[in-house]
């Protein structure tokens, strides 16, 4: 195999399929990326098993000014591949693969040279696309990535609250993270009847969203053992998480007895003034509620405490002392991406939503915390 290659493009491409490797996968094949170059087509994939990225290039894309001198294919180590295309000077990148694995890469006056695997003992990977798919503007896309990956479990205890649930029901595509001690839902209408329950790892969307680049419809593909996500050349696909994720439906208030309509900026100041007050590595706070504004309090016996006032615009409902992570609160807040909030609450000890002002469909619901002090 003999071509070369824009430097600048092809170390794009490289880092995109290079979110799918494992640093400590059991088949060494997949710790390399294979690149294979036919007369039509510069074709990379990377995988971890779980989780394959195909990247596939038109020779005759001009950004990345591939001239092809003999087609092949060849899998190199990942992370050496990307430090010498880093570390190469000039912008053009020379391939040259002198046997099956035996790899000469070049630029102006720096020559690499790396041994790598025949491309015949890189695992078959199935990527037939599956039947069932939606098609989904790509900010669409990003907007139920953004707004619900951060809530989801950091802990494997429970492998289905690390992933995102994604279902369709009559034209309304509704996504939910939850780490059982928050969660976060947002919903999209979208043009297909297709009915579906899944739920990604948040690790794969957290990658998709980075891949995403342009405007426009990226195909979801949908099945019940992996999905697909088609985003112009690269194909994102990932098996699904097993297991029935919780019916979370059930745990949203339906009605409320106190509401909290204040500027985003206000409240914001004050949670991050109090942040680095921490009880057992949490940033408790105490909101209290009353006609004559909010108060935002923290306190640890050790370190000290905080206190702050603060305006709202409107409050409806008696008088309210509710304590919750502060830290959970200042996520959910900047997921809304807005400058007004609206806190729904029914008491002291029960589950509370922060929503927009201008409701998109987004819901934020925080678990309150009992305080001693």
């Amino acid at each position: 195999m003999q071509f070369s290659i824009s430097k600048r493009y092809f170390l794009k491409a490289l880092n995109h399929v290079s979110h799918a490797i494992s640093a400590n996968s059991p088949v060494p094949a997949l710790s390399g990326i294979k690149i294979e170059l036919t007369n039509d087509q510069l074709i990379l994939t990377a995988s971890d098993s779980n989780m394959t990225i195909v990247k596939t290039i038109d020779i005759q894309e001009p950004d990345y000014q591939i001239v092809m001198n003999e087609t092949g294919a060849i899998v190199l180590e990942s992370k050496y591949l990307l430090e010498m295309i880093r570390r190469l000077d000039g912008d053009t990148v020379k391939f040259d693969v002198a046997d099956t694995t035996f790899t000469k890469i070049s630029g102006n006056a720096v020559e690499y040279k790396i041994n790598g695997i025949p491309a015949r003992d890189y695992p078959d990977i199935d990527i037939k696309h599956p039947l069932t798919y939606l098609d989904i503007d790509a900010a669409d896309l990003m907007s139920l990535i953004h707004q619900t990956t951060f809530a989801v479990s950091k802990k494997e205890q429970r492998p289905v609250l690390t992933g995102v649930n994604f279902r369709n029901l009559n034209g309304m595509l509704t996504a939910v993270g939850t780490d059982s001690y928050r969660l976060s839902q947002k919903q999209i209408p979208v043009d297909s009847n297709e009915m579906f329950n899944v739920t990604i790892p948040a690790r794969v969307l957290d990658d998709v969203d980075k891949i995403i680049e342009n405007p426009g419809k990226i195909r979801f593909y949908i099945s019940d053992r992996y999905v697909q996500f088609a985003i112009t050349d690269t194909l994102v696909q990932s098996r699904l998480i097993d297991g029935s994720f919780p019916e979370t439906d059930r745990l949203i208030p339906s009605s409320h007895t106190q509401k909290l309509t204040v500027k985003v900026d206000d409240l914001m100041a004050a949670l991050d003034r109090c942040a680095f007050i921490r009880n057992d590595g949490m940033a408790i706070v105490k909101m209290s509620v009353n006609a004559d504004g909010i108060t935002i309090a923290s306190r640890n016996q050790e370190v000290g405490s905080s206190n702050e006032t603060v305006d709202y615009i409107r409050y409806e409902g008696d008088p309210i002392d509710i304590a919750f992570s502060g830290d959970y609160a200042r996520d959910a807040i900047r997921a809304l991406n807005c400058d007004t909030v609206v806190f729904l609450m029914s008491g002291e000890m029960k589950a509370f939503l922060i929503e927009n002002i201008e409701f998109d469909h987004t819901i934020e619901l925080l678990l309150p915390v009992r305080t001693y002090n």
